[in-house]
């Protein structure tokens, strides 16, 4: 009968570091997310309705872009 292979370990010993540079990625996001942020209308002083789905997309950007840097942040420390 053959050896289980549960017993193995798939995981590497340690954590390899990731090569990517991820400097022009987290660079897009933040371009991205200055766009949608000057895309809001903007007027001091006044009530001004803003589209649920432009909400949507900024939020979507800026929590891509928090996963991100705090992914940067992890993988600095090793």
């Amino acid at each position: 009968m053959a050896p289980a292979l549960i017993t193995q370990s798939v995981l590497a010993a340690k954590p390899a570091s990731p090569k990517a540079d991820t400097n022009s990625y987290i660079t897009g996001l933040l371009n991205e997310l200055r766009e949608k942020i000057d895309a809001l209308p903007v007027v001091p002083g006044q009530r001004v309705p803003v589209d649920t789905n432009k909400l949507v997309e900024l939020r979507g950007v800026f929590l891509e872009l928090s996963g991100a840097v705090r992914n940067q942040i992890k993988w600095a420390a090793f």
